[in-house]
């Protein structure tokens, strides 16, 4: 028996969506024909070289035993474009977890002739980016917003009992009915954006002047980040002037899980993209954002923001800041050759100006609106 790693290639894709349904038997998107061709071929930067197999041949067949999947993007930094990859999928068979497949696939992932970035890294592989030396940085913190905190906490698998539980059930009851009163309301005039082009990509270049580092939001990339979503199209949101010009726009993720019973629903914001000095920009779009989410029956609504001049506008009582977890930091290695070290370099600028709409390692359909 020979262990290798190969690309994905067209002659391997069925065998590709066959391993994809056994390793996430309860996503009902993520091993779909139409899922994986929108987030891993259908990118503007797509690369078969940056979705990695583990490949087991014995006595003349091959099985696919693992996957280092990645999604190349731009980002800006300095006013030059850097190519990175996004490691956003990556899992063994648990029949092969005691072979090298994983080690081999990250070496690999590791030889690509660009920078390699990873965000949602859990506890238990901390000791493994560390001992391959990939660099850690803080870049976004999450806050949240909460109406009904019952489902947030069940989510997090921290629900209280008792009196406490009693208490809470109590707030998840009042908390609706209390928001219309304390919710801001917009500054500017906020609508549904019902596509991308020329504006946002003039919109985007305002940003693009006026940031260290920020995730490529051309029209063509949103286009297909957003607009050509195979489960859901996002809410888009555009927040405008007195004349009608785009001041900001952000994208408004509505997603659903089914807990104990109980369809659970929450927003992520998922972009912001505003100047920086914009604040009547942020201000009524994230104002819209939550009277959308109350709306539609979320009991919370969660933003990973990163830019400071943004974080400055989420205060309590209404946003609360959660502590910073391992999986909110970035983990980078600089790639191989000269010009993948080159652009880690113009990367070490900061504030990242980074959303969970780039490198998005959990958009898998497995948290969608559930009808």
């Amino acid at each position: 028996m020979s262990l290798r790693v190969v690309p994905w290639s067209p002659d391997r894709h069925a065998a590709v969506l066959a391993f994809r349904r056994r390793m996430y038997p309860d996503n009902p998107h993520g091993s779909t024909e139409a899922h994986f061709r929108w987030r891993f071929l259908d990118n503007p930067e797509a690369d078969p070289a940056s979705y990695l197999l583990a490949v087991r041949e014995e006595g003349g067949t091959e099985a696919i035993v693992g996957q280092w999947a990645g999604i190349p993007e731009r980002l800006w930094a300095g006013g030059r474009a850097v190519r990175v990859a996004w490691m956003v999928d990556l899992v063994v068979d648990p029949a092969h977890r005691d072979t090298m497949a994983a080690a081999m696939l990250f070496r690999a992932a590791m030889r690509l002739p660009l920078p390699v970035l990873a965000t949602g890294v859990n506890d238990a592989a901390i000791p493994f980016f560390r001992a391959l030396r990939w660099k850690r940085r803080a870049v976004v913190d999450p806050f949240f917003a909460v109406f009904r905190p019952g489902p947030l906490l069940r989510l997090a698998g921290r629900a209280p009992s008792g009196a406490r539980g009693a208490a809470l059930r109590l707030a998840d009851r009042l908390g609706p009915a209390l928001a219309p009163a304390v919710l801001p309301r917009p500054a500017l005039r906020v609508e549904e954006l019902p596509a991308f082009g020329p504006e946002t990509d003039a919109l985007f270049a305002r940003v693009r002047d006026a940031v260290p580092v920020v995730a490529d939001h051309s029209a063509a990339t949103l286009r297909w980040r957003v607009d050509a979503h195979p489960v859901r199209r996002p809410l888009v949101l555009a927040a405008r002037g007195a004349g009608g010009d785009l001041r900001g726009t952000l994208v408004l993720k509505l997603r659903a899980r089914r807990l104990d019973g109980e369809v659970v629903r929450w927003a992520d914001v998922a972009d912001l993209l505003a100047p920086p000095d914009d604040e009547a920009a942020a201000r009524s779009l994230l104002a819209a954002a939550l009277r959308r989410a109350r709306r539609s029956g979320c009991a919370f609504v969660r933003y990973r923001a990163s830019l400071p001049e943004h974080t400055t506008l989420l205060r309590p009582p209404l946003w609360r800041r959660h502590v910073r977890l391992p999986m909110d930091d970035v983990f980078a290695w600089d790639g191989h050759g000269d010009a993948a070290r080159a652009g880690a370099r113009a990367l070490e600028a900061a504030p990242w100006y980074l959303t969970a709409l780039s490198s998005d390692a959990v958009d898998t359909g497995l948290d969608e609106w559930i009808p």
